[in-house]
C-alpha cells in the first residue's frame, strides 16, 4: 500500500497488495493545525478493477466521517480531494483509522474436529466390513 500527496490537496491510497475486497475508515477534512474542519467538502473516489464510485461530501451536513466500501473484484485505489481548499482556506483531505479487508483465507479444521471425522469414517468402514463378512 502506498500513500501519496498529489497536486490540489488530493490524497491517494493505492498499490494494495493484494487488492482488498473491503476498505473502511474515517474520511474528513482537517485544517492547517490538524484539527477537524467543520466546513468544506471533499470528493471521494473509489476504484476497483471494474468500476469507479465517486461522491462529494459536505462535512457540515455529514452525520459521520466513517465510510466503508466493498468490491468483489478488489479495490485498487481511494482518492480524496478537498474541494474548497485555498491559501485563504487551508483544509486538507484526511484519512484516519483505515481498515483493510482481504479475501478470507481457507479455513483449516481444528485437530479435534479432524480426529472426530476420522474416527467416524473408521467406524463406518469397520461396520461395513463386518456386514460384508456375514453376508
Amino acid at each position: 500500500m502506498a500513500f501519496e500527496l498529489l497536486f490540489a490537496d488530493a490524497l491517494v491510497v493505492r498499490d494494495f497488495a493484494p487488492a482488498p475486497v473491503g476498505v473502511a475508515g474515517n474520511f474528513f477534512l482537517s485544517d492547517d493545525e490538524g484539527d477537524l474542519a467543520s466546513t468544506g467538502s471533499f470528493r471521494i473516489t473509489v476504484n476497483s478493477g471494474v468500476a469507479t464510485w465517486t461522491s462529494e461530501i459536505d462535512v457540515a451536513t455529514a452525520t459521520s466521517s466513517f465510510l466503508g466500501f466493498t468490491a468483489a473484484g478488489g479495490i485498487t485505489s481511494i482518492s480524496l480531494l478537498a474541494l474548497d481548499a485555498s491559501e485563504a482556506n487551508p483544509i486538507f483531505a484526511t484519512i484516519n483509522d483505515i481498515r483493510i479487508g482481504a479475501n478470507p483465507a481457507a479455513t483449516v479444521p481444528e485437530p479435534m474436529s479432524l480426529l472426530l471425522v476420522t474416527t467416524g469414517v473408521l467406524g463406518l468402514a469397520a461396520t461395513a466390513r463386518r456386514r460384508s463378512r456375514r453376508g
